[in-house]
């Protein structure tokens, strides 16, 4: 019964109705790309459907383990972890909890009058250019842009990911504050 299910979940039920020979490497890789196909884009819905995902959408571009998950020290590794899935302090994630909307939670360190996103802090604050000039390379503080972010967060220099690391805390210790 339940390879009967399996198979009906996979749309592969005429294997089942059949009941002819296949061959078996064949059949196990189809059935394992199946799943895995199924499995991406259920994942990538989820995101889609999520309204407090955006910033994870736009830094994690696969489903697949981020190697600086084992070349960090923890400190650093919790760090960057909380920050990509939105486990902060910032206007924008404190404030949907109560409710106000998106364009609503201002940053609150300058008078940009901003969404205080993870972008609008790692990126354009004026409350944080001499730490972003300190801790981030030059190449991601001109002209700011998703694509940056996305590169910035998925730099596999550990150096690099530490300073990213350290700047991300000096900015939400301070942001949270507020």
């Amino acid at each position: 019964q339940f390879i009967k299910q399996t198979l009906n979940d996979i749309g592969m039920s005429h294997l089942w109705i059949s009941q002819s020979p296949v061959n078996l490497k064949w059949f196990s890789a189809a059935i394992k790309l199946r799943i895995s196909d199924q499995f991406f884009q259920t994942w990538n819905e989820s995101l889609e459907d999520s309204s407090k995902s955006y910033t994870y959408r736009i830094i994690k571009e696969n489903c697949k383990f981020e190697d600086y998950l084992i070349t960090l020290p923890r400190r650093y590794r919790e760090i960057l972890t909380k920050f990509r899935l939105s486990n902060h302090k910032l206007p924008i994630e404190k404030l949907r909890y109560y409710g106000v909307e998106r364009c609503k939670r201002i940053c609150k360190l300058c008078n940009t009058n901003e969404i205080g996103d993870e972008f609008h802090y790692i990126f354009c604050c004026p409350y944080f250019s001499l730490d972003r000039t300190r801790y981030l390379d030059k190449f991601y503080c001109s002209k700011q842009n998703t694509l940056k972010f996305n590169l910035l967060f998925n730099v596999t220099n550990k150096g690099k990911l530490i300073r990213l690391a350290k700047f991300i805390e000096i900015k939400i210790g301070r942001a949270s504050c507020r």
